[in-house]
């Protein structure tokens, strides 16, 4: 996807729908994973579809059942760099690095700093 200066953000895992692992890597129920891989993948078909504010609307609705997802976290970062956001857009990224990772830094350095 190359919208609005973000270039190449890679949305889903290797095209695929995404679903964690484990609801309990960050501590979460099976029904808030199952609810955030529902939104997150609702998200990344918006995105496919070039209708990034109902992506934006999608992933925040996953980072409500799971807001230490860190592909929700980096997703939404990026969809709201899409529609020219940079605040928000840093403020996501900004709970990306408060969770160590390093995921992120890529959009942080281009929009960010």
């Amino acid at each position: 996807v190359n919208v609005s200066g973000v270039a190449t953000v890679q949305f889903g895992v290797g095209g695929k729908t995404y679903f964690n692992s484990s609801p309990h890597v960050n501590n979460i129920t099976e029904t808030n994973a199952r609810n955030r891989d529902i939104n997150y993948n609702k998200g990344v078909e918006w995105v496919g579809k070039n209708n990034y504010h109902n992506a934006l609307a999608s992933f925040q609705k996953a980072k409500e059942f799971d807001n230490k997802d860190v592909g929700v976290l980096y997703n939404l970062s990026a969809v709201y760099f899409m529609l020219n956001d940079t605040i928000q857009g840093c403020k996501s990224i900004q709970e990306l690095q408060e969770l160590k990772s390093a995921k992120g830094e890529d959009l942080y350095h281009r929009f960010c700093k």
